[in-house]
């Protein structure tokens, strides 16, 4: 199980791309038409009233074919693995797709640096993000003294101030180079850098939500398949 929720195709960037493909839109619509279109029916054909609720009368009316029962169950599976997405996938990655998606928002380079503090205050993420950036060497330790991990703007640079392991470290852009000027060629490279590792830490991060989208989409997929293959099967009798 760990390993499939490592695999990229589990990592919420997949699940951003899949939830935006236009025809899986569909169950969506299903989903909300079905009920409405049963309470059509029924102001219709008072006959088929058997219940007041929506549920009982998907699973017992015996007029509604059982291939849009399985439909309607497999449009709510994806349903629900869609709200769960938008509610915990980071904001991160559903605002950038890909670095050059970030460069087109022209943020400062010192931007990057707020957005290292999503995964910096992860308890659950902190210690990859910490060793990637560290052997990077784009962390250096400092002497402060401080309270909580916070961010700070300086006259030159934008600072995180985070601790590690009972010490106090720093992330900052832009890079200051020897002429204590900011080095433009050495801070794009950090900028770079520094946004696929948070990107990084941020897709893999929540890995139980994001099973547990995954379980949703599967049964979402095993339903529709079978009344996919139902349909197929009733309509080659008409053929045969």
């Amino acid at each position: 199980m760990e390993k499939l929720l490592k695999h990229h195709k589990t990592h919420w960037q997949w699940y951003k791309t899949f939830f935006n493909i236009t025809i899986l839109k569909y169950l969506v619509t299903w989903f909300a038409l079905v009920p409405i279109a049963l309470k059509i029916v029924e102001s219709f054909k008072p006959s088929l009233k058997v219940n007041e609720t929506i549920v009982f009368y998907l699973f017992e009316n015996p007029h509604l074919p059982f291939g849009l029962k399985m439909l309607w169950l497999s449009s709510l599976s994806f349903v629900i693995g869609l709200l769960l997405y938008q509610f915990f996938c980071p904001s991160f990655v559903k605002t950038y797709s890909s670095f050059a998606d970030y460069l087109k928002h022209l943020h400062s380079p010192r931007w990057i640096i707020w957005e290292s503090l999503k995964v910096i205050n992860d308890k659950n993420e902190i210690e990859k993000f910490f060793l990637r950036l560290s052997t990077k060497e784009y962390l250096k330790e400092s002497e402060k003294i401080i309270e909580k991990n916070e961010v700070l703007v300086e006259k030159n640079q934008t600072v995180a101030y985070f601790t590690y392991k009972e010490k106090t470290y720093t992330l900052a852009l832009p890079i200051i180079g020897t002429n204590n000027e900011p080095d433009k060629a050495k801070t794009d490279i950090a900028e770079k850098e520094i946004f696929w590792e948070i990107f990084g830490r941020l897709s893999s991060s929540k890995k139980y939500i994001r099973l547990t989208i995954l379980i949703l989409l599967l049964i979402s997929a095993i339903l529709f398949s079978y009344t996919l293959i139902e349909h197929i099967c009733e309509g080659l009798k008409f053929i045969v």
